[in-house]
């Protein structure tokens, strides 16, 4: 009985029959795939820790003590934990003041250690009956108004709903976790006004943090009057006032410094892609115009034996896809992996906003690079499969003498 003619089976033994070279081009595959994944999966991380960092900055302006711009910066962005405090008449200078609209105090408090974990916390307290801009968030996790005595806490910190949590020997019931953000808020606990006074009068009585009136508090988030540039409001409030110890700084600018930083970065890694994309489509190219002319004389024979130009161009093309569907596989799978591992790695490190995609992102990223990954070998083989194809047999067995 006859085996049935395969093109898939021959150009399964072409790529057999040499595994330095078929592992060469499969490599060059899978190095593609996973830097399309990674660096696509990075540069959309990127853009969402922008956007995340610009809602969570519903407030027009910060008014935070002079010189401390910094630390406010490092407890949003990395959560470093830090205490400080506004002049205690602050929320008295800016009332009636043209140019705002409305304004919520809060309080940050920086513990030395906590039940739940071996490292220093930031606790936020927010001011329920004005808060503007907290509450919606939190509102996702816990839909009712926080209690005295209770605490939210963020994505990184361990502790569920119902369990205890304590600083400086007062014990808080947690809430609720809330979602991850990828910003400093990962690592926060946030609480009502009434309980972050209390936690300063506990860690006072332990002397871990001086006496202070009861009524500072480190941060006023402003919303401004509509039609009034935050910039030009923030300014007069830092120009005039700057001398009681308040500095004004605007949301949209720190958040336009942060988003000008990343999109730099994202840029260079679009135009990395880009190389990358067209160094591995000529060197494949070339690495399979090599593969071509080594393999003159068995091409010949398959003419001679009947094999049409379609039939040969087939082959190739089929031995290309068969490389590319294994290395963009591989290639996609490692950097899924490397994607959930490095990126919350990466946001500790470097001090960005980079959280970590959604499993929807990662199928639909993992689909395209697959997709991708597939075509570039096929791709690559054109101007070499179509040559071959070209070729009569009595030519071809000419130039292999």
């Amino acid at each position: 009985m006859k085996k049935k003619f395969s093109f898939q089976k021959i150009a399964k033994a072409n790529i057999q029959s040499k595994p330095l070279r078929s592992f060469f081009l499969l490599l060059m595959v899978f190095i593609f795939s996973l830097a399309v994944l990674t660096g696509s999966l990075f540069i959309n991380a990127l853009s969402d820790g922008v956007t995340k960092v610009s809602n969570r900055m519903g407030a027009d302006i910060m008014i935070v003590p002079s010189g401390y711009k910094t630390n406010v910066e490092d407890v949003l962005l990395k959560g470093e934990p830090s205490t400080f405090y506004l002049p205690a008449d602050t929320l008295e200078i800016l009332r009636d003041k043209p140019g705002i609209s409305k304004m919520t105090p809060q309080l940050y408090i920086a513990t030395l250690s906590a039940s739940c974990c071996s490292y220093p916390l930031q606790i936020i307290g927010i001011d329920t009956k004005t808060d503007f801009l907290v509450q919606p968030w939190l509102k996702e996790t816990l839909p009712r108004e926080m209690k005295d005595g209770e605490a939210l806490v963020g994505h990184n910190i361990v502790g569920e709903a119902g369990e205890k949590i304590k600083f400086f020997g007062r014990e808080l019931k947690i809430a609720g976790h809330l979602s991850k953000t990828g910003m400093g808020f990962d690592g926060t606990v946030f609480v009502n006004m009434n309980t972050a006074k209390e936690l300063v009068l506990a860690s006072e009585s332990k002397g871990v943090q001086k006496a202070v009136d009861n009524s500072q508090v480190s941060v006023v988030m402003v919303k401004v009057k509509s039609g009034l540039d935050p910039i030009k409001v923030a300014g007069y409030i830092s120009k005039n006032f700057s001398n009681r110890g308040i500095f004004a700084m605007a949301s949209k600018s720190f958040v336009n410094d942060l988003a000008d930083k990343l999109n730099m970065l994202a840029g260079f890694i679009k135009f990395s892609l880009g190389i990358l994309w067209l160094m591995s489509i000529i060197i494949l190219a070339m690495s399979f115009t090599t593969m071509i002319n080594e393999r003159k004389r068995e091409l010949s024979a398959l003419r001679i034996l009947g094999a049409t130009g379609q039939q040969l161009r087939r082959i190739v093309l089929l031995e290309a896809w068969q490389l590319s569907r294994v290395g963009s596989l591989v290639g996609t799978l490692v950097g899924l992996a490397v994607t959930v591992i490095m990126f919350p790695l990466m946001a500790d490190k470097w001090s960005i906003p980079l959280p970590v995609p959604t499993w929807q992102t990662y199928v639909a990223y993992g689909i395209f690079t697959l997709i991708i990954g597939m075509l570039v070998g096929p791709l690559a083989s054109l101007p070499a499969a179509w040559r071959v194809s070209k070729r009569d047999a009595y030519t071809s067995m000419r130039e292999t003498d």
